[in-house]
């Protein structure tokens, strides 16, 4: 008897979805392990929620000193597997570089589907209905459902139905990252779904320090001139080694303070102006007292052996004069 009746409920209740144009009806079966987003309003596969164990953080051995349990995996903190910038221990799912620290993907109970939401890698409760019982007569109510939208639901047969399909969605999974072109320095469109379902504006991601091909010049005074030395910017848009300077230009005639002999005494040079040009007079070698002029140069001195009042001394070859003394 028993069975004749739950047989009848079921084909009353089947009758009043199509009746009603439902366009589903919680009987409180057990999720399609399978089901991807769109199929509940997503256009996302982010995968079947894990498992009620798994979800307790409780990882069975305990992890190794100096790892984390993530979702009853052990991870290490600081790897990031999908090389998107974000680390393992705070990654929604370290598998696709599109999903960052923020996330969503729907979730379902026996009552019907909803959502949950992931923060820093830590994913939040199911906002799928946890009540399927009813009364008839019971005003219709709304859960979420899809990208942020609303299902509503009535009561038939003191069970929620859905009714019609899911409004009001937005035009993303709360939490995705979408990449596009190339953009910028070998930089890449980027663009998230905000809290509201909805596209935030685009940016331009992981740009280089240069544009390829970009040549760079670097230049450093040399005397009076200057030169010069260049590095080129990368097909990857990062900055190549300098090269070697080269040659100095616009120098003048010399560097200041560079000496040549010229026509000068042996004992003397002409120096470079610091104008970069020679100064065209002859100037004492440091340390020097005297021009030798083949032994012809000589002053008027006092003391040493001179013991008159007509005394001299010669300029030596070596640029320094001899000892005061008398004259013939």
């Amino acid at each position: 008897m028993g069975a004749v009746m739950h047989s009848a409920f079921l084909r009353f209740s089947l009758a009043a979805c199509l009746a009603l144009g439902f366009a589903a009806c919680a009987t409180g079966g057990t999720p399609d392990p399978g089901m991807r987003q769109e199929d509940a309003g997503d256009a996302t596969d982010l995968g079947e929620p894990p498992p009620e164990d798994a979800a307790t953080g409780d990882c069975v051995p305990a992890c190794p000193t100096g790892q984390l349990c993530r979702l009853g995996t052990c991870i290490e903190p600081l790897a990031d597997a999908d090389g998107d910038g974000v680390p393992t221990s705070e990654d929604c799912d370290d598998a696709s570089s599109s999903i960052g620290r923020s996330a969503s993907r729907p979730c379902t109970s026996a009552c019907g589907v909803g959502s949950e939401t992931c923060t820093d890698g830590v994913w939040g409760a199911c906002s799928a209905p946890a009540t399927c019982e009813c009364t008839d007569g019971d005003p219709p109510r709304d859960v979420p459902c899809g990208f942020c939208g609303t299902q509503q639901q009535l009561c038939v047969g003191g069970r929620w139905m859905n009714a019609g399909g899911c409004s009001a969605s937005g035009e993303c999974a709360a939490g995705t990252v979408e990449s596009g072109g190339a953009c910028g320095r070998c930089g890449t469109r980027m663009r998230s779904c905000d809290s509201t379902c909805a596209w935030g504006a685009e940016t331009c991601a992981s740009e280089g320090e240069c544009v390829a091909g970009t040549v760079e010049t670097d230049t450093e005074a040399c005397g009076c001139g200057t030169r010069t030395r260049t590095r080129t910017c990368s097909s990857t848009c990062g900055w190549g080694p300098w090269s070697a300077f080269g040659a100095c230009s616009g120098a003048g005639e010399c560097v200041p303070g560079a000496t040549r002999p010229s026509l000068c005494d042996p004992c003397s040079q002409e120096v470079c102006t610091s104008a970069c040009t020679w100064s065209g007079t002859c100037a004492l070698r440091s340390g020097n007292a005297c021009n030798y002029e083949a032994g012809t140069n000589f002053r008027s001195c006092t003391g040493g052996s001179c013991t008159t009042t007509r005394c001299w001394q010669f300029c030596a070859s070596s640029c320094q004069y001899y000892s005061c003394q008398n004259r013939p």
